[in-house]
């Protein structure tokens, strides 16, 4: 079981309409699986992250702030992607402060490996199957090239422990703390 801290991400302005006509080889995420991952834990254990969370949730503080969603891009390999993930125009800035500012704390109280890279903050909303063919590869990236959100905000305010769903079939991610932020 992976555990994760992040930002919960309120369902888009006609998500569900979006997620009805996916290419051959793609699995949507529900609309609670939303979130921009602040931390990656990791398979720390239940123990462990509740501790990170407990210790480290009071120290997190951020002014609500307004996300639009931009384009919906790959991730991964740029061959064979991992993820279509939305990369947000209006609040990105912040995200990357939030990201910047708290993953290390989280990372080093489970003793999990420092992420080096730069933060990238995005909003992934679906994975394609690991054993897409080249075919359907070109069709998701068609798919994903010509889907625009509509120009409308959300307001974020609220951090989550994630882990996994109890039945990853109907959702994959489980909120099992959050803070909301005033």
């Amino acid at each position: 079981m992976n555990w994760f801290v992040g930002l919960v991400i309120p369902k888009f302005e006609e998500y569900d309409n979006y997620m009805v006509e996916l290419p051959k080889g793609l699995r949507s995420f529900h609309p609670e699986d939303l979130h921009l991952t602040v931390a990656f834990l990791g398979n720390c254990g239940h123990k462990a992250a509740l501790h990170a969370w407990e210790k480290l949730v009071q120290e997190v503080y951020f002014m609500p702030f307004p996300l639009m969603p931009g384009a919906l891009v790959p991730f991964g390999s740029p061959k064979n992607p991992s993820a279509y993930s939305i990369v947000p125009t209006i609040g990105k800035e912040m995200a990357t402060k939030l990201i910047a500012r708290y993953r290390d704390p989280f990372l080093q109280e489970v003793s999990a490996k420092p992420d080096l890279r730069p933060p990238q903050p995005h909003i992934t909303i679906v994975r394609p199957s690991r054993n897409s063919t080249t075919e359907e590869q070109k069709q998701h990236l068609f798919w994903a090239n010509n889907l625009h959100f509509p120009e409308s905000t959300s307001v974020i305010h609220t951090l989550a422990l994630y882990t996994w769903a109890d039945d990853r079939r109907v959702k994959q991610f489980k909120i099992v703390a959050e803070q909301k932020m005033d």
